[in-house]
Formats: C-alpha cells, structure tokens, sequence
C-alpha cells in the first residue's frame, strides 16, 4: 500500500492531487444525492423524483 502511495504521489502534482480529490468527492456527493433522489421517487411513488435524480445521475456521469 505504501508503494502504491508513493508511486501515485511521484506521478501528480499537488495541484493535480488536490484536483483529483475534489473531483473524486464532488461526484461522490452527486451520486449519493441521486440515488437519494431515486430512493425518495421510489418510496413516495412519484415520478418527479426519479426524474431528478436520473438527471442529476447523467450529471454525475458526465463529469
């Protein structure tokens, strides 16, 4: 594990590394949102939520 650190560490930059990161969470945050968003639809049966949280899903991909 530690080699695998290190190696990534040598390949990117510190910017690149805090880039990644907050690439890596923000689409973390986006995704459980849309799954929250389809859980809801699916719980209330309204198609309004899975609708939204579809878009915010291709959103996600998209990135």
């Amino acid at each position: 594990m530690k080699q695998r650190k290190k190696s990534l560490q040598g390949c990117l930059s510190a910017g690149q590394r805090k880039a990644f990161l907050s690439l890596v969470s923000s689409a973390a945050v986006n995704l459980l949102y849309a799954v929250w968003e389809i859980l809801c639809g699916i719980y209330y049966h309204s198609y309004w939520f899975v609708t939204l949280g579809c878009y915010y899903l291709l959103l996600m991909l998209t990135r």
